[in-house]
């Protein structure tokens, strides 16, 4: 079965929009949360987020793919609506039952995560909106399996709009501070669900198989491993940071880590809830080897250029952007958005372990990222601190995505471009060295010089042929089957 290249665009182009709407929050706040939150509350946030991430990975471990992977096996709706209707309750009961021992426990939790029990109320507040969010993720989910793209935008874009509401009232009015950003929190959940599952009831009839439970879990189950090592991969720096130095500390890495993320959350993520569905038919067309070979290669251009644009603008943007006791965030930016270069090659090549059943490798490769995460940050964040995390974070991504290209090519092999990968790497070093000795005083003239001086950067891309772009062009992009 052959694929379209612009089928996959369109949908994480729509996805990416979608995300950007129901993400972005915290990164369209930065300017108000800046001004009416200093470092040490913009920490408190970022652990109790990190309290969150933890716990999401325990309940939810694996299910959006489990999703993915049976709702395209099921040979009927009665059999799809059966798949979700099933993953669904066992989702809300286990977040349930979660939340009301979480709640219980909040002071040892508040203890743990940020050194006292008085943020234990605070605690409280996030595990009610994390229950809403739990449970959203599953009609979410229904919605990407059934293409059902602009749905998912629209409700992320009216999400969006509700929550910056909550937000600016509870923060800037009412001055509640941390407490309003969690009690805003809990409204925009509420209102996403409501809309969440108006659509999915109506589109799904309710029955419940709970013997496809079993085939679910016996898939998702060993993916919480991997899961815990990409945890303790991508938030233990947060938690060094924390005990090694202070929460002064965190809030500016973590300033500068929502930046970095939009990397991810732009292009990765969306990219990746399409291709999870997609790698399977293409697996079935006998050239597979070259198409994914060529998706691959198209993946990381996009995502290095993406991180270079990050790191050319960063400075100039968050000395706009946000208070000044927050500007030294930008020197964290560039290294981590380029982690995420490797953090997609390293999603991209699991493709092989999934192919063949052997999620329980993906566990081996997050636990070993792991053990390299808390080395070096252990041994850099005492004399770096927040640049120590972020090359701790640079390091162990290149790890595991070395190793997962490595395992992945021994169980399916696919054929890189080898040379057009390293057009890609050549050109964009130059480009990233260059622009990072342009020095301008005045943000603002600074962001114009930068902007005026792009068409070269195309140009060069022209000139050195980068992704074949000289045989590349619009009207083929829509008409080709790749």
């Amino acid at each position: 079965m052959s694929y379209s290249l612009t089928e996959i665009i369109k949908h994480t182009s729509i996805y990416s929009f979608g995300r950007l709407a129901s993400k972005a929050i915290g990164f369209l706040l930065i300017p108000l949360y800046t001004r009416f939150l200093t470092p040490e509350d913009y920490g408190v946030v970022e652990m109790l987020t990190m309290f969150i991430a933890l716990s999401g990975i325990v309940i939810q471990g694996g299910i959006s793919a489990a999703i993915f992977k049976f709702y395209n096996e099921c040979k009927s709706k009665i059999e799809q609506d059966e798949l979700i209707c099933t993953i669904l309750v066992f989702i809300f009961s286990l977040s349930l039952l979660f939340c009301v021992c979480t709640s219980l426990l909040s002071p040892t939790i508040s203890l743990i995560f940020l050194k006292t029990e008085d943020f234990s109320f605070y605690v409280v507040l996030m595990v009610v909106s994390f229950f809403f969010s739990t449970i959203a993720n599953v009609p979410e989910t229904y919605l990407m399996a059934e293409k059902k793209s602009k749905i998912f935008t629209l409700i992320s874009l009216a999400t969006l709009v509700i929550n910056l509401g909550f937000n600016i009232y509870a923060v800037a009015i009412l001055n509640l501070g941390i407490e309003g950003i969690l009690y805003a929190s809990v409204a925009a959940r509420v209102f996403n669900n409501i809309l969440l599952f108006s659509v999915f009831l109506n589109k799904v009839s309710f029955k419940l198989k709970f013997n496809k439970l079993k085939q679910v879990l016996s898939f998702s189950i060993p993916m919480i491993p991997a899961e815990l090592g990409l945890f303790v991969y991508a938030y233990v720096d947060r938690f060094f940071l924390t005990h090694m130095s202070d929460l002064q500390s965190v809030g500016i890495y973590s300033l500068g880590y929502k930046f970095a993320f939009m990397i991810s959350m732009l292009l990765v993520q969306p990219f990746m809830q399409i291709w999870q569905q997609k790698m399977y038919e293409i697996k079935k067309d006998e050239d597979a080897a070259i198409k994914f070979g060529k998706m691959f290669t198209y993946l990381f251009a996009f995502v290095l250029f993406a991180a270079l644009f990050m790191s050319i603008f960063i400075k100039d943007t968050i000395a706009i952007m946000a208070a000044p006791e927050f500007i030294s965030a930008w020197r964290v930016v560039p290294i981590i958005a380029f982690s995420y270069v490797f953090k997609s090659m390293y999603l991209f090549f699991q493709m092989g372990m999934f192919f063949n059943s052997k999620t329980s490798y993906l566990s081996y490769i997050a636990l070993l990222g792991a053990l390299i995460s808390i080395c070096m940050n252990y041994l850099l964040v005492p004399h770096l601190k927040e640049l120590g995390a972020a090359f701790a974070i640079l390091i162990s991504t290149i790890s595991i995505a070395a190793i997962t290209l490595f395992v992945s090519q021994r169980l399916y092999k696919i054929k890189l471009e080898f040379l057009e990968l390293f057009k890609i790497i050549m050109l964009g070093s130059f480009l990233f060295f260059f622009y990072i000795n342009i020095s301008i005083e005045f943000p603002f003239i600074s962001i114009m010089v930068k902007l005026s001086s792009i068409p070269v950067i195309f140009f060069l891309i022209r000139v050195f042929n980068v992704c074949n772009c000289k045989a590349f062009s619009f009207s083929k992009l829509i008409d080709s089957r790749y």
